[in-house]
């Protein structure tokens, strides 16, 4: 067999396969109704404010919902920038702040992220990463039910006076445009990702 006919052989067979992979797969994929048009929005978030003392824990809240149709994965992520270290456990350093997960029922168990952690960023699913700059808790729930929401009430122990900011976005994934991920202007986050700002201050 003389080489042009192997050299065919061998390419045709390959950029057949990568036009699949890269062309075919993610435009049928994200042709799926049921699959791509997750529509998440926060419907409710927020302190409850008669407990913002710094010698009382803060009382915080989320909801958010799939106004669109099923999607794999729902994210719904919980910033503290004013906290650092690991804020799962209060006995480490009780001074630095920490936030328990009083209760939840997103089907998945919350992930907490401390800083330095790597974490996706630009809503790439992880494709792209970047180092925490503060720590969160992450929510998740598999699928993501057209019309569903899901809900987190958190503890969180500030230990100083002042602003006081919590930061949160929602993501549906699959991701394909601006309507996967809530909110969609505003303000970004050291991921490059948009977030909603909640503050309160802690006298």
């Amino acid at each position: 067999m003389n080489l042009p006919v192997l050299t065919l052989l061998i390419v045709v067979p390959l950029l057949l396969y990568f036009s699949m992979v890269w062309y075919f797969f993610p435009a049928f994929y994200s042709s799926q109704s049921d699959r791509s048009l997750g529509l998440p929005i926060i419907t409710q978030a927020g302190f409850d404010v008669s407990s913002a003392s710094s010698d009382n824990p803060l009382s915080f809240s989320i909801t958010a919902f799939n106004q669109g149709q099923t999607t794999d994965i729902q994210i719904v992520s919980v910033s503290f920038p004013n906290l650092s270290g690991d804020i799962s456990k209060e006995e480490i350093d009780p001074a630095r702040g920490y936030v328990k997960v009083k209760d939840h029922n997103f089907t998945q168990s919350p992930l907490f992220l401390a800083s330095g952690d790597t974490v996706g960023k630009e809503y790439s699913g992880g494709a792209d990463t970047t180092a925490a700059k503060y720590p969160s808790i992450e929510f998740f729930s598999r699928p993501w039910k057209a019309k569903v929401g899901y809900s987190a009430t958190l503890e969180i122990s500030a230990n100083s006076d002042g602003r006081f900011l919590v930061l949160v976005k929602a993501i549906s994934l699959p991701h394909f445009d601006k309507s996967s991920h809530y909110p969609q202007k505003g303000f970004k986050d050291y991921q490059q990702e948009f977030v909603a700002i909640y503050p309160i201050f802690i006298k």
